[in-house]
């Protein structure tokens, strides 16, 4: 198992159409006159000021995997069969995490108390892209490494939560990326705080020659 590697910050490209599309947007069906588009795009440039983006990540090595868990040795145990399934062929995996920060949401609660709920509701949808887009930043940073090493990363990466892996992964995830020191607490329903904060993993492979 390698060092964890924290990333204090991460200059990610806003996403701008994912953040239209997870507010109800289709660019393919949805005209949006450009008064409006001037608002929310203000309304995005906004919230990436409330954004401090930090990060975390973590190689690992695959010790064992059955049909329904992935044995990462002394780090712990992935339990859930898909996952198991989706990292078939992989002997290790990425750990990363990422957060937004305690600022974004408290100018989200703010303008929910203000009665300012549009402009929250895309301050909420910007920060959910953002910080996810900085789980990409994280991965294109190993990307080169791993080609010098002839390896690839798996299509997809996978979080807990989804189908039958737990949410009760993010205990292992807290612990073994140390995200106490991104400012991040984990609550006893495996939530983590602050709100806008993910984890996930992706697999690691050799490239076929």
């Amino acid at each position: 198992m390698s060092d964890v590697r924290f990333f204090d910050t991460i200059p990610v490209h806003v996403p701008r159409e994912k953040i239209y599309a997870r507010l109800g947007y289709r660019s393919d069906r949805t005209l949006v006159d450009a008064r409006r588009r001037q608002l929310i795009d203000g309304w995005i440039d906004d919230a990436q000021g409330y954004v401090a983006l930090k990060g975390a990540a973590l190689r690992i090595t695959v010790v064992a995997a059955g049909g329904d868990f992935v044995s990462l040795g002394a780090a712990g145990d992935l339990h859930g069969r898909h996952v198991s399934a989706w990292l078939r062929g992989c002997d290790e995996v990425l750990c990363m995490a990422a957060t937004a920060g305690s600022r974004i949401m408290a100018a989200i609660h703010a303008d929910v108390a203000a009665d300012e709920l549009t402009r929250g509701v895309v301050f909420d949808a910007a920060a959910s892209e953002i910080t996810d887009e900085s789980l990409n930043w994280i991965m294109e940073y190993y990307r080169g490494e791993l080609r010098r090493q002839n390896r690839m990363f798996t299509p997809h990466r996978y979080s807990a939560g989804y189908g039958d892996f737990g949410l009760e992964h993010q205990k292992l995830f807290y612990s073994l990326m140390r995200l106490d020191k991104l400012g991040i607490t984990l609550t006893d329903s495996c939530m983590l705080i602050p709100e806008k904060s993910v984890t996930a993993i992706v697999g690691i492979k050799a490239i076929d020659e």
